[in-house]
């Protein structure tokens, strides 16, 4: 199983950024689509796929750039590699990166103090 979970009005921001629209607009995604619409896309590619479908990454809220180039460069040719491939500035990537990582820790050892998922995934 797959389980997604998002901030709804984040998500909804970043995916009618009108160059987000467009890239997934090249996917078959439609500009005037919701998010039901959206997901019952993307649940679909997930299923219909033998890999995950790349443009995932800005689901994910990886940088444009960056699934743009992972597709374009086919996973190679990336200036930075952490959490994802990067093909932007790597100096940029690497901070985003540790920030990533900090609130991954931070999180785990929240949880190994007994507070409960729901509560970090609110926070």
């Amino acid at each position: 199983a797959l389980m997604y979970v998002y901030r709804k009005k984040k998500l909804e921001q970043e995916l009618h950024m009108p160059e987000a629209r467009a890239f997934l607009e090249t996917y078959g995604y439609d500009r005037e689509s919701g998010l039901p619409e959206i997901f019952a896309l993307l649940s679909r590619r997930l299923q219909e796929s033998r890999e995950f479908p790349h443009e995932i990454g800005v689901f994910l809220g990886y940088p444009l750039e960056d699934v743009v180039g992972f597709i374009r460069n086919r996973g190679r040719n990336y200036t930075c590699c952490g959490y994802w491939k990067a093909y932007g500035d790597p100096e940029a990537a690497q901070k985003r990166f540790d920030q990533y990582r900090r609130c991954t820790a931070a999180c785990c050892e929240q949880f190994r103090k007994g507070t409960a998922i729901t509560q970090l995934i609110a926070a």
